[in-house]
């Protein structure tokens, strides 16, 4: 199994730059200078989560992985390198492919995002300079009556369909200042409202990326340029009234080129994630290294931080691979089983693990087996 790292930012030292009272959500701005975040500390993971399963897949993930969606019932997976989206129940039961990789009918090249909707038994699918959203069933059937007109053509976009109001919202990478960053329209393509990217356009260049993940009520979005200088900032959308909002900068040296900075929220802390790439590779699988920035939301705190899995003997994750693992309210992490047995029998001659620890990684180790497929560790982000 290889993994698709989607990378971030995030280094923080915090100060309230304007505040209206009682609204926190929308009116609050964090700057972060990085020269005044001194030391890392290790920050458990059940911090951020509430639990923390361990569900093995009952095939292994042949492709890079990338985005991870949960549900109450499913599992949702995109793969590039074949491209594809692959459907599991909970258990961890393979249901079907969502599409396949192709030129034809319900077919795609390269997806970019992809959205599950439970609830309208739903898979929305689009692919880079998507011209529309490819729309299928729960069983992998395409519907191609249900596909959506996309209101102008997008490099790279984020987008989250509406289903009971007919409408969708889309988060754009913008290569002009005349492109709309963002906007909302119906199934058919007309346009409710939009707002101009102006001095948010990027110029054309896919190594740039807009990252979003919705771990709370408002659409979260965040620009990263790869080879050009651009004060990097986490927004919000606001679709009610149509307003850019900015939420939170780092004040840090720009190294184009050198190191990518990207935004995460979550329900309780902001993340800035700093990826230090080798110049001329790939500004997203060759990593030299990952550095992660707590801002706790309440106390305004900010902190190097090294996330840890407690539940299972404070055993490392990949750094980069954790950047894409907080989406939608959930925390989704894969990893092969092979490699999870090795560490859970490192983690076992520890002499200072909780008895409930022991037991716990005693348990799965007993589970997992060599011809087992790849598992997600899944948990559901702490709200208070």
């Amino acid at each position: 199994m290889k993994y698709k790292f989607y990378i971030g930012l995030l280094f923080l030292h915090v100060f309230i730059l304007s505040c209206t009272s009682g609204k926190d959500s929308i009116t609050k701005f964090i700057s972060v200078d990085i020269q005044n975040i001194k030391e890392e500390v290790e920050l458990p993971i059940s911090e951020l989560t509430d639990s923390l399963e361990i569900i093995q897949l009952d095939s292994i993930l042949k492709g890079f992985i990338g985005m991870r969606i949960i549900t109450d019932h499913y599992i949702g997976i995109m793969l590039s390198d074949p491209s594809n989206f692959l459907l599991f129940n909970r258990q961890g039961k393979f249901i079907t492919s969502i599409g396949n990789e192709g030129y034809g009918p319900g077919e795609y090249q390269a997806l970019y995002h992809a959205q599950l909707d439970e609830k309208a038994q739903r898979v929305y699918l689009a692919p880079y300079t998507a011209k529309q959203i490819l729309t299928y069933n729960l069983k992998g059937r395409f519907l191609p009556k249900e596909c959506i007109k996309l209101s102008y053509l997008s490099p790279k976009n984020y987008f989250y369909v509406d289903h009971d109001k007919k409408r969708v919202t889309v988060i754009n990478l913008p290569f002009s200042k005349e492109e709309p960053i963002a906007w909302v329209q119906d199934f058919k393509g007309n346009i409710y409202q939009k707002i101009a990217a102006k001095h948010l356009a990027l110029r054309p260049d896919y190594s740039n990326e807009i990252s979003t993940f919705r771990n709370t009520e408002a659409i979260d979005f965040s620009i990263s340029a790869f080879f050009q200088k651009q004060q990097d900032t986490l927004y919000y959308y606001d679709s009610k009234n149509n307003k850019i909002i900015p939420k939170l900068t780092l004040n840090a040296p720009r190294q184009p080129g050198k190191i990518i900075y990207s935004y995460l929220e979550l329900p309780l802390d902001y993340f800035i994630i700093l990826s230090t790439i080798q110049m001329g590779n790939n500004p997203y699988t060759d990593i030299s290294n990952t550095s992660f920035v707590q801002v706790n939301k309440k106390t305004q705190q900010s902190q190097y931080v090294k996330i840890v899995n407690d539940y299972l003997g404070g055993i490392d994750f990949v750094p980069s691979t954790l950047f894409n693992s907080f989406r939608n309210g959930y925390f989704a992490y894969p990893q092969d089983a092979m490699t999870l047995r090795e560490q859970l029998t490192k983690a076992l001659e520890n002499p200072d693990l909780l008895p409930e620890v022991r037991t716990r990684i005693s348990n799965l180790l007993r589970q997992l087996k060599e011809k087992d497929g790849d598992v997600m560790m899944i948990g559901k982000l702490k709200t208070e």
